[in-house]
């Protein structure tokens, strides 16, 4: 069917209601599950679509990785459901996440009514508010939401030799290694260029990067030089710099950009789910490469900042000194009361 462009001038036009016309049932249908689906993605804001997509995309690869299991062990696979999805919500909140199940209920429902999930339904949503509401409820106070977990140095250790099993980019290993020996945040580690590496004469590094902490919203952020201390991070800082002109990114996007940057975090965080949970590391999550920047500030504050004291906290986090010890504190200190696992 062609498409008929949206009127300017706020009238109906004539070849809209000519084509109407001369449209069979089974066009008028097929237009109208389309006029549905792009109307429904007008309800809701681009991020908070963005959320929606996010959730069903981790639902429908749970289920895949589920039926994966279920064939191996010659068993039928399973479907979504109602009933499943409740499971999925009981699960929720025995990990401690009760606090993010309305999120993908809402998802759930929002791709139902676009007509783009599965033939089950959340028909009866009356119910399912009051199993959201149970999973959210907790003593009298709703449930904290799990913290991210910082990458501390053996499970740092752990994904670089993971890197190199699964033949990662060796600028990738480069950009991971600073990113945990220096604390640096995505967004500065990927807008890192030669002129940006500052040497002095005593044969110190510092980056020149924005001061995060500069508080005023209308002016650009002044940069500040944060100081390298790590030796492995100052080695990779020097590898990855060779041939570098000025000008261009230190890292550049060719082999890897920084959405696989953070999917190798996640993938490798997946592989090791059941390693963390023997280990006690069930009330955080990792969700990318800023648990990088939160082991390697533990790493700083144990070696650096405790002998320098609380006034060098900001210049050497380029944050404020909350929240180096926010970023420092270990996986055990954060996130919600554990829950029992049986």
């Amino acid at each position: 069917m062609p498409v008929v462009p949206r009127p300017k001038n706020g009238r109906v036009r004539k070849d809209c209601l000519l084509d109407m016309a001369n449209s069979t049932s089974e066009d008028v249908e097929t237009r109208a599950a389309r006029a549905k689906e792009e109307l429904m993605g007008l309800t809701v804001t681009a991020r908070t679509k963005k959320l929606y997509s996010s959730r069903v995309e981790l639902l429908e690869n749970s289920m895949k990785f589920l039926n994966v299991e279920r064939q191996q062990k010659g068993m039928q696979p399973l479907a979504w459901s109602l009933a499943m999805f409740t499971i999925w919500l009981h699960h929720m909140w025995q990990i401690g996440m009760g606090v993010s199940t309305p999120g993908y209920v809402n998802a759930v429902l929002f791709v139902q009514r676009s007509g783009s999930f599965g033939t089950w339904a959340l028909d009866n949503t009356d119910e399912i508010r009051r199993l959201v509401k149970g999973a959210t409820y907790d003593g009298g106070s709703k449930r904290q939401k799990a913290k991210r977990a910082q990458m501390d140095l053996p499970m740092f250790e752990a994904f670089v030799e993971w890197l190199h099993e699964t033949n990662r980019p060796p600028s990738m290993i480069l950009a991971v290694t600073l990113c945990f020996g220096a604390a640096l945040r995505l967004k500065e580690l990927i807008g890192l260029k030669p002129e940006h590496v500052i040497i002095t004469s005593e044969h110190d590094v510092f980056l020149n990067l924005p001061n995060k902490s500069y508080k005023a919203g209308n002016d650009k952020p002044p940069r500040v030089d944060k100081p390298v201390t790590e030796h492995r991070a100052i080695d990779a800082l020097f590898i990855a710099m060779e041939d570098v002109p000025t000008g261009e990114y230190i890292f550049r996007p060719t082999l890897w950009n920084e959405k696989a940057l953070r999917e190798a975090v996640k993938e490798w965080a997946s592989q090791h789910a059941i390693e963390f949970l023997d280990k006690g590391v069930d009330n955080v999550f990792i969700d990318g490469m800023h648990c990088l920047r939160h082991g390697g500030m533990a790493l700083i504050k144990e070696k650096v900042l405790e002998a320098m004291g609380k006034m060098m906290k900001s210049e050497l986090g380029t944050c404020s000194a909350k929240n180096v010890d926010n970023y420092a504190r270990p996986n055990s200190k954060r996130g919600p009361k554990k829950r029992s696992r049986s």
